[in-house]
């Protein structure tokens, strides 16, 4: 929503535990590696900069990770905290490096096609694809084919009619 309204720097602080208590197996490392690639995709897409400012130490007994990120507009980690404690990073932040973004891969205004989010603005929860047979193409429902001559799609791509009837 921030990027529909041509936001160019985001500032967050969150406060994200070293041990994932539902999944011991995952490393702070391994943590620290999601939330990197999240911040990266996430201002990639949306040509605009973060500045993630993250709790370091201990509270309430609980080890935190730390990883204050400055991202630009490309994706790429221009400043990093070292370690899980206090740190101090700064960064100078040019807002016209969103501009290319936005005006051309990013640019929502040309390339957003809203019609096509009926799925994602109708559905809560994950409802799984029927069980097709790839080969004969046959569904174990009484869905339909669509083929690409309707117009909609692809030429030469079939599709399942999911809708309810």
């Amino acid at each position: 929503m921030m990027a529909l309204q041509g936001v160019e720097m985001v500032i967050l602080g969150y406060n994200t535990p070293a041990t994932n208590s539902q999944y011991f197996s995952e490393s702070a490392e391994q943590r620290m590696f999601h939330h990197r690639l999240v911040l990266q995709a996430a201002v990639q897409q949306n040509s605009t900069w973060v500045v993630a400012i993250a709790k370091a130490g201990v509270e309430d007994g609980h080890a935190l990770i730390g990883g204050s990120v400055i991202v630009n507009p490309d994706g790429i980690i221009v400043a990093e905290t070292n370690s899980d404690a206090d740190e101090l990073i700064v960064h100078s932040c040019n807002l016209d490096d969103c501009l290319f973004g936005k005006q051309s891969r990013f640019d929502f205004c040309r390339h957003r096609r809203i019609e096509h989010y009926g799925l994602i603005t109708e559905q809560s929860g994950v409802v799984k694809p029927l069980e097709c047979d790839s080969l004969s193409r046959s569904c174990e429902s009484e869905s339909k084919i669509l083929s690409a001559s309707s117009g909609s799609h692809d030429a030469g791509m079939d599709f399942l009619d999911l809708s309810p009837r």
